[in-house]
């Protein structure tokens, strides 16, 4: 019995370490007060307005990692950045919880970052402290405040 117990455990504890759409963690969630289909158009806007945060056609194939099993459910949203560590940001919606749901609201949130240097995506317990503040802060200044000026709207972080 003691033998089963060892290998059980050895497979849950092995299991848990890869990452699923389960765990995939994220940054603060951002609410805008608007429904998510509202949030979809003004996204087509601020693609036009701000074309330097769409995902090339040569990084395509990034975007179609978020959409392989245990991922493909979760509505992806992707910022592209051009600098010297050229980064995509994964974005997803999210749901408000059981028994939450108020379609009034969008919700997204920061899910991984795709650094080209290293060639793969960091979710955001796998970066350093200093480097989870910083993107944060670009994510913040450079994408949700742009978001709030195409929408006319106020975010706030739930």
């Amino acid at each position: 019995m003691k033998k089963y117990i060892i290998i059980i455990f050895s497979c849950l504890a092995s299991s848990c370490y890869w990452f699923s759409a389960g765990t995939l963690g994220g940054w603060d969630t951002i609410v805008f007060p608007l429904q998510e289909k509202s949030m979809d158009n003004y996204l087509k806007i601020f693609y036009n307005q701000y074309p330097q945060f769409k995902v090339p056609d040569d990084k395509q194939d990034l975007e179609d990692e978020w959409r392989r099993p245990g991922y493909s459910q979760l509505k992806g949203i992707f910022f592209y950045f051009k600098d010297d560590d050229t980064k995509l940001y994964y974005v997803t919606y999210v749901d408000a919880g059981y028994g939450s749901e108020h379609p009034e609201y969008a919700r997204i949130a920061l899910r991984a970052v795709y650094k080209e240097k290293d060639e793969r995506w960091y979710i955001k317990e796998e970066l350093r402290k200093d480097e989870q503040d910083f993107i944060n802060e670009i994510f913040e200044k450079e994408i949700i405040s742009r978001l709030e000026k195409v929408t006319k709207t106020e975010s706030y972080i739930r």
